[in-house]
């Protein structure tokens, strides 16, 4: 049995709910936007706009909706599409992070 076991594999499913609601954040350069430019060019079918936190953010050219607004336009889960210097999120982020969670985003 316990080389049964140790042969086993692990096996997840970490599919992400379709379609996207892609979080920019204040990101306000496109390098650091590379995720959501990606998805927007690469499976612009899954994804329903993006979401900023500030007008100077940069823009994928999706519709700019709040989580309740992505969320009625068919949303299923909030992408985190910038990858800001040393991987943190914001503190600015938070607010807007826990409202996409409150709205039954993944």
């Amino acid at each position: 049995p316990a080389a049964q076991h140790r042969k086993r594999k692990l096996i997840v499913d970490l599919t992400l709910p379709q379609p996207y609601l892609l979080f920019i954040g204040d990101m306000t350069l496109a390098r650091f936007a590379k995720t959501a430019f990606g998805l927007r060019d690469w499976a612009p079918e899954r994804c329903v706009g993006e979401c900023v936190i500030c007008a100077s953010a940069v823009t994928t050219g999706l519709p700019r909706m709040t989580p309740a607004q992505g969320r009625q336009a068919g949303a299923r889960s909030m992408v985190i599409g910038v990858a800001p210097i040393g991987g943190e999120i914001a503190p600015a982020w938070i607010p807007t992070l826990v409202q996409a969670l409150k709205e039954g985003l993944d």
